[in-house]
């Protein structure tokens, strides 16, 4: 049986969440992408806003992701290899074996 965390972490979001809004002008659709971060990251980083619109629908959500990304890696959540820091830091280097 589970216990009572592990089945509330069942339906616990986990992934962020994208809103995307069409835009157009003279014919051209033009998208706009807000990202909010599951629940476990509010803390953190709650909500990213687009610098510019889009042609296409997954250039503005990547453009949304890429951005929180920046902003994870300035708080100093991710190195430079964009890995979570707590994570990144316990791998062994994978060249000590080539030697």
């Amino acid at each position: 049986m589970d216990t009572t965390a592990e089945s509330a972490l069942k339906y616990f979001d986990h992934k962020p969440n994208y809103e995307v809004k069409e835009k157009g002008t003279n014919g051209t659709k033009y998208f706009y992408c807000q990202l909010y971060m599951p629940k476990t990251c509010k803390h953190i980083l709650k909500k990213v806003r687009p610098e510019e619109a889009f042609v296409k629908k997954r250039e503005a959500e990547n453009h949304v992701a890429l951005i929180a990304l920046t902003k994870l890696h300035e708080k100093g959540f991710l190195n430079e290899h964009l890995f979570p820091v707590n994570i990144s830091n316990q791998r062994p280097n994978c060249h000590e074996n080539l030697a």
